[in-house]
C-alpha cells in the first residue's frame, strides 16, 4: 500500500477540525431527527427546496458549507446554533506546544494519509447543534 507524507499547519489543522466537527454535528443532528420522526434527507431536502444529492454531498464533505448553508440545516432539523469562540484551554492528553519556542512558528502537524486519528476537542471547542426551543408569550402580556 502507498502511503504518502504531508505536512498540516496549525491554521490549517484548526480549520480542518472544525468544519469537520460541524459536519460531524449536523450529521448527528440528522440521525436524531430520522430516529424520532423517520425524517428522511429527501424530506429535508423538500423543506429546503433543494436537491437531496446537494445536502449529502455537503455532509459528505464533497461540497463546502457555508454559514447559510449550516444555518438553513439547522432550521430543516428544527435545531438552533450555539456557537462560541473562546481561547484554547489545555486538558488532560492534548499535545500542545511549548510556551516557549526557539521557533518562527509552531512546527506543521506531519500525518500519513493512511493514519486517520480520532479527534475529540474539549469541551471548550466544541460545538453543538440542539434542538430549537420554543419561547411562548405569557398569558399575562
Amino acid at each position: 500500500m502507498k502511503s504518502y507524507r504531508f505536512s498540516i499547519g496549525a491554521r490549517s489543522q484548526g480549520v480542518g477540525r472544525f468544519i469537520g466537527q460541524v459536519r460531524s454535528e449536523l450529521t448527528n443532528a440528522l440521525q436524531e431527527e430520522r430516529a424520532a420522526s423517520s425524517a428522511s434527507v429527501q424530506a429535508i431536502a423538500d423543506k429546503l427546496q433543494v436537491q437531496r444529492s446537494a445536502i449529502n454531498r455537503q455532509l459528505a464533505g464533497l461540497q463546502h458549507l457555508t454559514l447559510r448553508t449550516v444555518a438553513e440545516l439547522a432550521w430543516a432539523l428544527d435545531r438552533e446554533i450555539v456557537f462560541e469562540v473562546r481561547r484554547p484551554q489545555a486538558f488532560a492528553g492534548q499535545n500542545n506546544l511549548a510556551d516557549v519556542s526557539t521557533l518562527a512558528s509552531p512546527a506543521p502537524l506531519t500525518m500519513s494519509a493512511t493514519y486517520s486519528p480520532a479527534t475529540t476537542l474539549p469541551p471548550a471547542r466544541q460545538i453543538h447543534v440542539q434542538p430549537r426551543q420554543m419561547h411562548r408569550k405569557s398569558a399575562s402580556a
